[in-house]
């Protein structure tokens, strides 16, 4: 379980999935190799299965449409994620998981959002990541590999991130306090987790 990709086919094996959701299919790299009875995917550009932003598929979805897992690698910046998450959260079944790519990036220039001109980039995603860390309605860990795995369950915080004062989330505090921030896991870890 290194990649990804073989993480949402662990989940689904591992829970009975059968509907999913991704975010971002970028000429459907991911999208196609997930094995499960019912999927779609949302891309603007490439890939998928509907073509539109999340925001606008979201918007238009009927509320009783409802997805055992949601993978969310769209638009790279903190803000964005942070709305498919809570999306997400709205058309989850009980019992469901989240996974977000591109949580864990090595370097600043591939953290930065807007755009920085790397070919492997990330964006802000970690700061979504964060901000979704300290709440105790849902747990989240990150696992340690393929540019950082985040995984989302609703259920109580196994292990609240707890900031003492207001913080600047910029790179240095990142850096300083990146295992802490992201509950940062190995693939055993992540397994034990769930």
């Amino acid at each position: 379980m290194a990649s990804h990709i073989t993480l949402i086919n662990y989940l689904i094996q591992k829970y009975n999935y059968k509907t999913y959701l991704e975010i971002g299919c970028q000429a459907d790299v991911c999208f196609s190799q997930i094995k499960i009875d019912h999927k779609v995917g949302v891309d603007p550009a490439t890939g998928g299965t509907v073509k539109a932003t999340s925001d606008d598929y979201f918007q238009t979805l009927d509320e009783k449409v409802k997805f055992d897992i949601i993978f969310i690698d769209g638009l790279h910046f903190s803000e964005q994620v942070d709305r498919d998450i809570k999306n997400s959260l709205k058309h989850l079944t009980l019992g469901g998981t989240i996974v977000i790519h591109d949580c864990n990036p090595p370097t600043e220039d591939i953290g930065a959002y807007p755009y920085a001109g790397s070919y492997n980039w990330t964006g802000d995603v970690w700061k979504a990541i964060v901000e979704w860390r300290v709440k105790e309605e849902v747990d989240i860990c990150v696992g340690n590999y393929d540019w950082g795995c985040g995984v989302l369950r609703v259920r109580p915080n196994s292990n609240p991130l707890r900031l003492k004062v207001p913080v600047l989330l910029d790179w240095q505090f990142f850096e300083k306090n990146r295992d802490e921030l992201l509950n940062l896991k190995t693939v055993e870890e992540v397994e034990q987790w769930l």
